[in-house]
């Protein structure tokens, strides 16, 4: 059978990986903002209810893993698919942070399958005041 997705360069992230046991098991696409005093970790993981899903934080990392039951297919499975994306069973995110954080601060909400997760620095830095314009030459 061919696969569809498109290879990626050494050091980028494979968004889905087949395990040993031949299960699909994907890893979801993140944004992080830094706030100043707290970071704001936004994850793609539509389909997956709230409940599971572990966040397991350290002083400087953020591993985000769940698990979907197997959807009962009834009819489904004398289907012939030409596509079949959304029959992953897990995902798992491992996120490095730059700074020290307070784990036991860390807050998440769930809204239209993004995951939302406040995470507060230990000792934040704010930036010095005011921006400076730098201009860009040709």
């Amino acid at each position: 059978m061919f696969d569809w997705r498109l290879p990626r360069e050494t050091g980028m992230l494979r968004p889905y990986a087949t395990e040993e046991d031949g299960t699909l098991s994907r890893t979801p696409l993140v944004d992080m903002v830094d706030k100043g005093d707290r970071y704001l970790l936004s994850l793609e993981i539509p389909g997956i209810d709230k409940d599971k899903i572990q966040l397991n934080p350290t002083d400087d990392t953020i591993e985000i893993s769940g698990e979907q039951s197997e959807e009962e297919r009834g009819e489904d499975r004398t289907y012939n698919y030409i596509y079949n994306e959304r029959s992953y069973k897990s995902f798992y995110r491992s996120i490095p942070i730059p700074e020290e954080i307070l784990p036991s601060k860390i807050t998440a909400k769930m809204n239209n399958g993004i995951l939302q997760v406040d995470v507060p620095k230990k000792s934040p830095i704010r930036p010095a005041g005011g921006s400076t314009r730098i201009e860009i030459k040709y």
